[in-house]
């Protein structure tokens, strides 16, 4: 039966349920799902009948159970994208950081359209809308293990791509490959105790970058750049200034500092000549670093010292709270306001180089690019052994890497030759005044398209 009584004709005790009457008048109110997080209220205008707000009830019933079916198809479920980026984040050996830095990247690859062709969202459309994020359809809702590698590619393709292919075709090469390295560690770390798991970013190539152009400072500005470095500040600065002068004259990173121990991995030779060293006398065994899922633990590596390598490990051997973990980012802090120091230095003497990209990590860039430059077509970019095709098909190893894994534990007769031949150089480029014009062009991060 249709009630066409008026609302305020109809007895407080009578009123339909939901509907309420207060001093303003009556108010109605529809509530559904747990906790009753959807709800819809409104105030009827004089006149309005029972039956007219019992309809207005049963539509807005209907609306709200829409909305919760929508919001629930787009929550991510157990084994989604969005669902196991979560439980990566929570992984503690994320530095905050490098935490943030995934999270926005992950964040980004989750917002993704996951059917094939759809187009990409850029980093910088969503950041200016966020809600792009949650919109239905995205690949954060599909299973991990069902990621397409084509779609993938197709993402890095489109969304960093070079805006003048013929000029530059490795433009942002470097940060498309820091995206495609954030979704493939997200697989290493949730993957690692499963041997053979599948992987689809394995079938997503890295994309080539400008890594043959030299890119590090000439050494003798680096050596300007250790004379700045402001000790004088106590304690700490002094630490600090042994930890970066190892980094300048040794193939190391800081990462692999931080595992160095002075009294096993350092093998000195107190009352070594010069001849000694260059024959490779004293050494400094890397310790090697864990990173991602691998089926064999690397061997550590034993490399030979130059003569300001050794002076360097011999100041950080003899200083005990050099040792172990340090910040990367106070580190990198003090040696840029030794790069201000050096620039203004040299610039009072007629040499203008701009060091205001110059980092911590353009140490051990400029120590390779001397090293290649002393022993050509014998190092590669990190300062490694480059074997010889014929070595390396003696041992039918298809990859630098594999022949490496092999040969790298003792010092080998080549990396001895290296390194002298790296100290004759440095000791005839020492010799020589340093002219306006730097021997080797620092390639800053905006050279590379890179957000290292």
């Amino acid at each position: 039966m249709i009630d066409d009584r008026p609302l305020h004709l109809v007895p407080e005790g009578d009123l339909p349920r939901g509907v309420y009457r207060d001093a303003s008048g009556h108010y109605v109110r529809v509530k559904i799902g747990a906790g009753n997080e959807y709800t819809a209220q409104y105030r009827p205008p004089e006149g309005t009948t029972v039956a007219q707000v019992l309809a207005w009830q049963e539509r807005q019933r209907q609306r709200l159970r829409d909305e919760r079916e929508h919001a629930e198809r787009l929550q991510p479920r157990r084994g989604t994208l969005e669902a196991d980026v979560a439980e990566y984040l929570k992984d503690r050996r994320l530095s905050k950081s490098h935490k943030k830095r995934r999270t926005q990247q992950l964040a980004w690859w989750c917002a993704q359209p996951a059917a094939l062709e759809a187009p990409t969202i850029s980093v910088e459309d969503l950041a200016r809308d966020p809600a792009k994020a949650k919109r239905a359809g995205r690949l954060g809702l599909v299973p991990r293990a069902m990621l397409d590698p084509k779609r993938l590619r197709q993402i890095l393709a489109d969304a960093f791509a070079p805006i003048d292919p013929d000029a530059d075709p490795t433009e942002f090469a470097g940060t498309s490959n820091h995206y495609r390295m954030a979704l493939f560690h997200l697989f290493t770390v949730l993957d690692e105790d499963r041997p053979g798991a599948a992987n689809p970013v394995r079938n997503v190539k890295i994309r080539p970058t400008r890594d043959a152009e030299p890119h590090g400072q000439d050494m003798r500005i680096v050596a300007e750049i250790l004379r700045h470095i402001p000790s004088r500040f106590g304690y700490s600065g002094a630490v600090t200034e042994q930890r970066i002068a190892v980094l300048a004259w040794i193939h190391i990173t800081p990462i692999e500092l931080r595992r160095v121990d002075p009294p096993r991995h350092f093998h000195d030779v107190p009352d070594a000549t010069r001849e000694d060293i260059l024959d490779g006398a004293i050494t400094l065994t890397i310790p090697p670093r864990h990173k991602g899922q691998r089926q064999k633990l690397p061997a550590a590596h034993t490399i030979p010292l130059n003569p300001w390598g050794v002076a360097a490990m011999r100041a950080f051997a003899a200083n005990p709270a050099a040792w172990g973990p340090f910040s990367g980012s106070s580190l990198n802090k003090v040696f840029k306001r030794a790069c201000r120091r050096a620039q203004a230095a040299l610039a009072k003497r007629g040499i203008a180089v701009d060091l205001s990209e110059t980092t911590v990590y353009h140490l051990k860039h400029s120590l390779t690019t001397a090293a290649q430059l002393a022993s050509p077509g014998l190092l590669d970019r990190q300062g490694r052994i480059q074997p010889a095709p014929g070595v390396q098909a003696s041992v039918s190893h298809q990859q630098n890497r594999t022949t490496r894994f092999y040969t790298e534990a003792a010092v080998d007769p080549l990396v001895r030759l290296a390194n002298a031949a790296t100290t004759r150089y440095l000791e005839a480029l020492f010799a020589q005044p340093l002219t306006p014009a730097p021997a080797v062009r620092l390639v800053t991060v905006k050279d590379r398209g890179s957000n290292l």
